[in-house]
């Protein structure tokens, strides 16, 4: 549930071991962000964001998952009602990048 101040106190973020959803959270955090569900396709990432979300008290769990599998969305919803009940704040900062060959087109 958001707080008083309306902000969110749970959030769900696919691409959770991203650099931009890192840098989001950690603003979250100072604001009263205190559970989130770091969702991306590599663990080592995943943990770093989790490590780097601890010491501003903000509780973090994760789910290794690739976005583009066929059941992800489904995943994604069962573990978050699972770990968090309500949810107050989805955050996508999940994408895949171009390949070179697009590049070379005119």
């Amino acid at each position: 549930m958001n707080d008083v101040t309306g902000m969110p106190q749970q959030a769900v973020v696919l691409g959770g071991g991203s650099e931009i959803g890192r840098h989001v959270l950690a603003a979250l955090a100072r604001r009263r962000l205190r559970r989130v569900l770091l969702v991306g396709p590599n663990e080592d990432s995943l943990s770093a964001t989790a490590a780097h979300l601890e010491p501003l008290g903000t509780e973090a769990a994760t789910l290794e998952l690739d976005l583009v599998e066929p059941d992800a969305t489904e995943r994604v919803v069962a573990e978050a009602r699972a770990r968090l009940g309500q949810v107050d704040l989805v955050l996508v900062a999940a994408g895949r990048l171009g390949t070179a060959d697009l590049d070379a087109l005119d």
